[in-house]
């Protein structure tokens, strides 16, 4: 029987409060459609979510404001990851862990993980480099400081450093002891000219992420499936981050993901905390699942869509 986690990556970016509008998701008439919805529906399917919170932004937009967002996670019973983009407390023109240098590295991971400590009480478990922008030196740091699980390996991501993967699909017990669960990602477009990695997310339609789901359920080298989202998934926020609204259509979406998965084929997501983490790593690093004939030019298609329509976003953006 496979494995299944539902991960978050908890974070703002853009705008004038990102912490308000990107993570709880707050609109003009101040209701909240980030973490706390994402929880509600996670609750309602019994599910323990892991919300990656980006603790680096405790630097930018103050401590007290992402110390908030941890507890509140924490105390309504989901799992809280560290998270780091860098450039939020150390160089705004460096993006990725991986372009740091070891001590720099250190220094960085070290100071998120005593703020971990300080918020909630406990050492962090688990973590994921933003933009799984981590290298070789990551892991060896996550191992010194204690960490059980790290989820930054994205077979295929040209962001991801870790060179060579620790894995390409399977979940595997690293030589430090550390382990590696992977992005569970899959080759969604291939043909003479151009190839791509994509990963299972919330914003996949529900017939793509059937087909994905399902393919990858059969394919034997996935023994762990992660699902993801942001806590942003279920906003329409990209013309106006300052004003974000709800969209019925995100969270249909991302509810019948998770209504297939629990209710039709009556799978249950798994507890990291109360598991024995011996039964998630494998030997063999796997191969990848590769989308076939007409789909792979159909995710093409709605990539293009995508790249066009994010790049109007981000022009009207500026032009107000």
């Amino acid at each position: 029987m496979k494995k299944i986690i539902f991960t978050v990556d908890v974070e703002g970016h853009v705008g004038n409060d990102p912490v308000s509008a990107l993570i709880w998701g707050k609109d003009s008439k101040n209701e909240q459609y980030g973490i706390d919805l994402l929880m509600n529906m996670l609750d309602e399917f019994k599910i323990k979510g892991l919300f990656f919170v980006d603790v680096a932004e405790a630097w930018h937009y103050g401590s007290e404001t992402i110390m908030e967002v941890m507890r509140h996670i924490h105390e309504r019973g989901h799992l809280v990851g560290v998270h780091i983009h860098p450039d939020h407390m150390a160089d705004k023109k460096r993006l990725f862990l991986g372009e740091y240098s070891y001590d720099e590295q250190f220094d960085i991971i070290k100071k998120c993980t005593n703020f971990y400590v300080e918020t909630l009480g406990v050492m962090p478990k688990y973590f994921r480099s933003g933009k799984y922008s981590g290298n070789w030196d990551t892991l060896k740091i996550l191992t010194e400081l204690g960490y059980s699980i790290d989820f930054s390996e994205f077979y295929g991501q040209k962001w991801c450093k870790i060179s060579p993967e620790c894995t390409i699909s399977n979940s595997v017990r690293l030589d430090s002891g550390m382990l590696e669960i992977p992005v569970t990602t899959y080759m969604s477009i291939k043909n003479k000219h151009y190839s791509r990695f994509d990963k299972i997310d919330a914003t996949m339609t529900f017939s793509e992420f059937k087909y994905i789901f399902n393919n990858l359920l059969k394919h034997e080298s996935y023994n762990v499936l992660v699902l993801f989202a942001h806590s942003f998934s279920m906003i329409n926020w990209r013309k106006n981050p300052n004003n974000p609204s709800f969209s019925k259509k995100k969270y249909k979406q991302l509810y019948k993901q998770l209504d297939y998965v629990c209710n039709k084929l009556n799978l249950a997501f798994n507890d990291l905390e109360n598991e024995a983490l011996d039964g998630f790593a494998t030997e063999g690093n796997g191969t990848y699942f590769c989308s076939k004939g007409i789909r792979t030019w159909y995710y093409l298609f709605i990539r293009f869509c995508s790249v066009v329509k994010s790049k109007i976003d981000i022009r009207f953006r500026k032009l107000k």
